[in-house]
């Protein structure tokens, strides 16, 4: 007990005579005694007008021998021009009496509200925060923003016809929803940037309706950096994602680009549900779900999910040219690229048709096909796959499914080991190696084909009328297709 009480008296000695040595530091200020800062500029992300920005930081540093007094640190605009500063713990536009001591640092904290300036492009808004010495010496860091205008939709119901174009974003808050009997059509290049949350409910009709050029988009709508080198909308569950509904009917998604949401798209008893040159990616969820739905997906790249990348619950399903590619980041735990049943929850959900041309089902583990029958039931269960590269182990029943298919091993290690072995074998690549581009780093993904890979010239002959170009706008030849959504220029 004495020995602690000891230490206490000690440490609170020691702590009072730091105090004493702070307090009683020289302050000075003047062109000699210069600040040094952690950035020149600090620069924003482009952010929607009206809506409060992420925060951004920078670090003030005093390497000087003695303390530093600045008689006023302030905004050039004088606190006009949206920017926003909390220094050392106090929040303003101006402060005045700033002390830093010597070898000692302070972190600036900056946010900004871009004012509406009624433009469709963005607009860079500057200012800088300016270092006062007591001889009138100024150094400062600058600011900069660029403020995209923007279209807010709040708890947004659509009763009518309601056409939306790609003139500005549209942020949108709560939910939208499509009513019964009404229709949304989105033109060329616009984009939907929903909030943490909202989602597209159709039970009307959705059409959208992009170009190779301009996509229809749709994710969050945060445009700043979870870390410098990921960005937010390289993330998922920014948003949650688009369900139609049983009564909704007649939509399409042509050219569309779906990407960060907690899910992708749901389709429920769908009945001409059509998706054509369109990406769904990186989902917290299933990128694709359809339950008992009568769909076209062609051209389609449905990408790292935290659930399966496409899931088919009974109906009738026509995939061709597509890419299910399951390398999803963020969890260890995950789905397939591919799930079908006619069951759920021990329920029946007849699987009528459901086929695959000329399209690549992979991803990082053995087998990424997986199917579910209803035992001791004669409910239809009918597949089948064609032209196309499956990452999945065939037993001899699974055989007459597959037709003029090629089974996606390449990255099995037994292969590896055995390549190496013969000097004139070529190394196989692991099977994100198919592709063009995967960063797996910085969750950069391009799903185009590499030039080695083996879904080049796999596909059957006579592709149907809406496949003769992919999403980038090359032209498939009559015979000999690449597999997949990407043909290889």
């Amino acid at each position: 007990m004495t020995k602690n009480i000891l230490f206490i008296i000690i440490i609170a000695a020691i702590t009072a005579m730091t105090a004493s040595c702070t307090d009683d530091e020289e302050f000075t200020s003047g062109s000699d005694m210069r600040l040094e800062f952690s950035c020149d500029t600090l620069r924003f992300d482009t952010v929607f007008t009206t809506i409060p920005s992420a925060t951004h930081r920078f670090k003030i540093y005093n390497r000087n021998d003695r303390g530093l007094y600045l008689p006023s640190v302030r905004l050039a605009s004088g606190g006009q021009s949206g920017f926003r500063l909390n220094l050392d713990g106090q929040t303003g536009t101006s402060f005045t009496d700033v002390k830093i001591n010597h070898d000692d640092s302070l972190f600036c904290f900056v946010e900004v509200t871009v004012p509406a300036h009624n433009s469709d492009t963005p607009l860079l808004l500057s200012d800088s925060i300016q270092f006062i010495h007591t001889d009138g010496t100024i150094q400062q860091v600058v600011l900069e923003a660029y403020g995209q205008d923007i279209i807010m939709l709040r708890d947004c119901h659509i009763t009518d016809s309601l056409t939306l174009s790609g003139i500005r974003p549209y942020v949108i808050y709560d939910s939208l929803s499509i009513n019964p009997g009404a229709t949304l059509t989105l033109t060329p290049g616009t984009t939907l940037c929903f909030h943490s949350g909202a989602s597209l409910a159709v039970r009307g009709t959705l059409i959208a309706q992009g170009t190779t050029d301009q996509p229809v988009t749709f994710r969050g709508d945060r445009t700043d950096h979870l870390f410098t080198y990921l960005p937010y909308d390289r993330t998922d569950s920014q948003w949650g994602g688009i369900t139609f509904y049983a009564e909704s009917h007649g939509n399409r998604l042509v050219n569309c680009d779906i990407h960060g949401g907690s899910y992708g798209v749901r389709g429920i008893s769908q009945d001409s549900l059509y998706i054509l040159n369109t990406a769904i990616h990186n989902v917290a969820g299933d990128a694709l779900c359809l339950t008992d739905s009568r769909a076209v997906i062609h051209g389609v790249q449905l990408s790292n999910a935290g659930g399966n990348c496409a899931t088919v619950i009974g109906g009738t399903i026509d995939f061709t040219h597509c890419t299910l590619a399951q390398f999803y980041p963020w969890a260890s735990s995950h789905g397939s690229a591919l799930y079908f049943a006619n069951v759920a929850d021990g329920e029946v959900h007849p699987l009528h048709q459901l086929q695959f041309v000329n399209s690549i089902i992979t991803g990082y583990s053995h087998d990424e096909v997986y199917a579910d029958r209803m035992p001791d039931s004669d409910a239809p269960f009918n597949y089948q796959f064609s032209g196309s590269l499956v990452n999945t182990v065939l037993t001899d029943a699974d055989q007459p499914y597959f037709t003029q298919c090629l089974l996606d091993t390449i990255g099995d290690t037994s292969y590896r080991r055995l390549a190496e072995k013969e000097l004139e074998a070529p190394r196989p690549m692991p099977r994100e190696g198919n592709f063009h581009l995967l960063d797996l780093d910085n969750y950069i993904y391009d799903f185009a084909l590499d030039s080695l890979s083996l879904a080049i010239g796999l596909g059957i002959d006579n592709v149907p009328a809406d496949c003769q170009t992919d999403m980038r706008g090359t032209r498939r030849p009559d015979r000999h297709p690449d597999a997949g959504c990407y043909q290889k220029k």
